[in-house]
C-alpha cells in the first residue's frame, strides 16, 4: 500500500460505519429538490462492461459541482430493473449541495439501498464514489473494489470482503457482508475525505474482474492505456478472455484539478 494512503487510513479516513442505525446520522436532502446541473471540468469518467441486461450496472454523472460513480453488482437475477435503484441514488446525489456532509449522506444511501434490495429478496455489492472539489468520498459493501492511481503507484482503498467464519473459501458464495440482508453489515465508509491530486485516477471494479485479473495486471492495464475509455475497455476485454461468463464491470474517474 502507498505510504501516504496507509497513514491516512490509520487516522480517521476510510473506516467502517456500524451496520446499526444511529440517530445522529445526518439526514440527506429530500429527493424532490431540483438539481441544477453544473459540469465538473476537473473530473472525467468512463465505464465499460456487462451486456444489455447489465445496462443499469452503473450510475455516473455530474451535478451541483459534484461528480459521482456507482457500481451495482447483483448476485443473482430477479424480475426487478436495477435502473430504479440506481436512478434513485443518482437523483439523491444530484440534489446535494457542495457543503453537505457527504459521509453521512452516503451512509444513509447505503442503508436505503439495502432496504430496497431486501424488500425484493435480492442481494448485491454496491460501491459509490463522490468527488467534491479535490475531495474523494466513498461507501462500499460487498466485494466491489476501489483503487487509486497516483504518480505511477496504485493502492486499494476499500477493505477486503468479509467472509463467513465457517468456510475457507474466499469467494462470492462465502460473503458475509453485502446489501440485501438484515441486519446490515458494516459499511466501508470514508469518514473523512481523501484529497486528490491532479493526475490521480480512481478505479471502481466488480469482483469478477479483480478475481480474474489480480492487482498487478489491473495496474498494468490502466497504466498502459492512452485514455480512461481505453483503460476500462482493456480491463473488461482481458477479464472476458479469461472468464467469458463473468460480470466484468469497470468505471474510472480521472482528476485533473488543482489539488
Amino acid at each position: 500500500m502507498l505510504g501516504w494512503l496507509k497513514r491516512w487510513l490509520g487516522r480517521d479516513g476510510g473506516r467502517t460505519a456500524s451496520g446499526k442505525d444511529e440517530s445522529q446520522t445526518a439526514q440527506a436532502p429530500a429527493e424532490e429538490m431540483p438539481a441544477e446541473v453544473k459540469p465538473v471540468p476537473s473530473v472525467r469518467t468512463a465505464a465499460a462492461g456487462g451486456n444489455q441486461r447489465d445496462a443499469a450496472a452503473f450510475a455516473i454523472g455530474q451535478a451541483n459541482g459534484l461528480a459521482y460513480a456507482a457500481l451495482l453488482d447483483r448476485f443473482f437475477e430477479d424480475e426487478q430493473d436495477d435502473s430504479l435503484l440506481l436512478g434513485h441514488l443518482a437523483r439523491r446525489i444530484s440534489s446535494l449541495k457542495g457543503g453537505e456532509e457527504l459521509a453521512s449522506f452516503l451512509e444513509n444511501e447505503m442503508r436505503d439501498a439495502n432496504d430496497r434490495l431486501a424488500e425484493r429478496g435480492a442481494a448485491a455489492s454496491l460501491a459509490v464514489l463522490v468527488v467534491c472539489g479535490e475531495k474523494l468520498y466513498w461507501a462500499a459493501l460487498g466485494d466491489a473494489r476501489v483503487y487509486i492511481f497516483r504518480m505511477g503507484a496504485v493502492a486499494k482503498v476499500t477493505r477486503e470482503p468479509v467472509y463467513r467464519e465457517d468456510t475457507w473459501e474466499a469467494g462470492r458464495d462465502a460473503l458475509a457482508a453485502y446489501l440485501g440482508v438484515t441486519p446490515m453489515g458494516d459499511i466501508d465508509l470514508s469518514l473523512s475525505p481523501l484529497y486528490l491530486l491532479s493526475g490521480d485516477a480512481v478505479l471502481l471494479i466488480s469482483d469478477a474482474l479483480w478475481r480474474v485479473l489480480g492487482d498487478q495486471r489491473i495496474a498494468s492495464e490502466v497504466r498502459a492505456a492512452q485514455s480512461l475509455e481505453d483503460a476500462v475497455r482493456a480491463l473488461v476485454r482481458s477479464a472476458r478472455a479469461e472468464d467469458p461468463d463473468g460480470r466484468h464491470l469497470a468505471a474510472l474517474l480521472g482528476y485533473d484539478g488543482e489539488g
